[in-house]
């Protein structure tokens, strides 16, 4: 069983930019990026059903295995933003995968098949992974687990989550949205508690 969690925000625009300096697609097809590197959702459909995506990642945990990556294809993070949210990232790889992705396409027409298949695509089915996506075409934020890392990341978690950093991403306030949401993934992992925003209810 798998969960999603999700919350609307305000548009932006950018171009695809990505982290990882090395991504091949598909069969035969092998492209080299330097620091920028553009794909669409066909790319990352191809690869899942071919099973033959392979990446350089900028960072795995040596003792775990685990790794972190960063797909910022709508390019709503800077070089130095990217790289500070690695740092962010790294001691979640004690526990799962964890993915970062930003995309402006979403050929699926749903932005949680979108997640789900790019997940898919980077760590395979039924992995230790946690994936936080910013779908600018959709307009919303999801994290999503799958594997061990969902009983810690648990579908009500993860709804907290994304309702505690909604308000960046409406700001387009990227990085802080993206840092706090692996800084409560982690504070998760490690036992502690997160803030759960307050819920009002009115009748009109």
């Amino acid at each position: 069983t798998t969960y999603y969690q999700h919350v609307s925000f305000l548009n932006s625009e950018g171009k695809a930019v990505i982290i990882v300096r090395k991504l091949f697609f598909g069969i035969l097809a092998a492209i080299t990026a330097v620091s920028v590197f553009s794909f669409s959702n066909a790319d990352i459909k191809a690869s899942q059903e071919d099973d033959t995506i392979c990446y350089d990642t900028e960072y795995t945990n040596e003792t775990t295995g685990y790794s972190a990556y960063i797909f910022d294809e709508a390019d709503i993070l800077t070089t130095d933003e990217e790289d500070d949210l690695l740092e962010v990232m790294k001691p979640i790889t004690e526990h799962s995968d964890i993915i970062f992705d930003s995309t402006e396409y979403d050929e699926y027409d749903d932005y949680e098949e979108y997640a789900r298949q790019f997940m898919y695509s980077v760590s395979g089915k039924g992995n230790d992974t946690t994936v936080f996506v910013v779908n600018l075409a959709d307009r919303k934020l999801t994290v999503w687990s799958d594997g061990n890392a969902l009983n810690t990341i648990s579908n009500d978690y993860g709804t907290t989550i994304t309702d505690n950093v909604y308000k960046y991403a409406h700001n387009k306030e990227y990085y802080k949205c993206a840092a706090e949401v692996y800084n409560e993934i982690n504070s998760l992992w490690n036992g502690q508690k997160i803030k759960t925003p307050m819920k009002i209810i009115c009748n009109v």
